[in-house]
């Protein structure tokens, strides 16, 4: 049914193989029996709501067991919506689809948040080093360097502007020794303006040392 109406679909035999599916696979939304043996629906949905990597993956139940308990207990567990066998195809396919938009929907505008939070870091990391170069252009354009204390004078301003880069290099290094710019999930707005805060924590603790 999902093929016809033009979705990729793969299928695994219980809950432990799609767990393992899942890293290669990366699906946008999972249909999930309840009834499975060795690892039953509940467990295999606590499993993939406790990665914070699949929390972006819709999780809908297709199930026999239509109990109300069973059906709080999904829900309460992180499920996107409950359908019970027997079920119309139609009914599948409209409910599936519906989550999709939803899902694109969200994605594009984290995406747009993404791309506007990343924009203010670079702008913000820029503006930390063009301050840096500037204080050193205009210290060296002053400096007599035949003046040995204007040349320690020269030394010190330096040391401070380029510590200064070094912090912005340090902070780019953050970001990509936390592995996030390798996975396939959106950056959050709360993180990258982590790394600026990040940025004025260096540059405070320098200018610290400094005096």
């Amino acid at each position: 049914m999902l093929l016809a109406a033009g979705y990729e679909v793969e299928t695994a035999v219980d809950g432990a193989t799609a767990l393992e599916m899942i890293h290669k696979v990366k699906p946008d939304l999972i249909l999930l029996d309840i009834e499975m043996p060795h690892l039953d629906g509940i467990q295999t949905a606590k499993m993939i709501r406790s990665n914070p990597g699949h929390r972006h993956i819709s999780i809908i139940f297709l199930t026999a067991n239509d109990s109300m308990k069973m059906k709080k207990m999904g829900f309460e567990i992180g499920a996107d919506d409950y359908i019970s066998k027997p079920f119309e195809p139609e009914e599948l396919v409209a409910r599936v689809d519906r989550k999709m938009v939803v899902q694109i929907d969200q994605r594009q505008a984290t995406h747009g948040a993404r791309v506007e939070t990343l924009s203010q870091l670079m702008i913000t990391l820029a503006h930390t080093i063009f301050n840096a170069l500037g204080a050193l252009n205009g210290r060296e354009e002053v400096t007599d360097f035949t003046d040995p204390e204007q040349v320690v004078l020269f030394q010190k301003v330096f040391r401070k502007q380029t510590d200064r880069i070094r912090a912005v290099v340090e902070c780019i290094k953050d970001v990509a020794d936390s592995g996030k710019i390798e996975t396939t999930e959106y950056l959050s707005q709360s993180f990258m303006l982590d790394i600026a805060k990040n940025l004025e924590l260096k540059l405070e603790q320098q200018d610290g040392k400094k005096n």
